[in-house]
């Protein structure tokens, strides 16, 4: 009878020790489970901040591209807008020269215009001279008699 009361006594603390060593590995197992989920949530997290960075560093190269596309617009269109420039000096350049050749012809031509002029006066003055010479000896003959 005792032997059976200390059996059933081990027996009884026995299986209160196998209930609480399953509460622990029950409450360890839970805890390792929560710490898993943790980790995850942190990876996700980790991943979803990743993720984020990439777009905006694609983000930040788009808008790099574009402001270099922009910067070679720009100077294309300064350059454009030079040789404008140029084409309009060179233009205005020429105009100026070919002014000045006519203006230098029209000097030349002038001057030989009056040169001519001062010719032909000198030509009529030598004829009415002579006329006026040869009237006046006619007129001293025709008085002499």
């Amino acid at each position: 009878m005792t032997h059976f009361c200390s059996l059933t006594a081990r027996g009884y603390n026995g299986l209160t020790f196998i209930a609480l060593r399953k509460d622990k590995l029950v409450s360890s197992s839970q805890q390792l489970r929560s710490r898993y989920s943790k980790l995850q949530q942190q990876q996700q997290q980790q991943q979803q901040q990743q993720q984020q960075q990439q777009k905006q560093q694609q983000q930040q190269q788009q808008q790099q591209q574009q402001q270099q596309q922009q910067q070679k617009q720009q100077q294309q269109q300064q350059q454009q807008q030079q040789q404008q420039q140029n084409k309009q000096q060179q233009q205005e350049d020429e105009q100026a020269q070919e002014k000045k050749r006519q203006q230098e012809k029209q000097q030349q031509q002038q001057h030989k215009q009056q040169q001519q002029q001062q010719q032909q006066q000198q030509q009529q003055q030598q004829q009415a001279n002579f006329v006026i010479n040869s009237i006046s000896s006619l007129q001293a003959a025709t008085a002499r008699g």
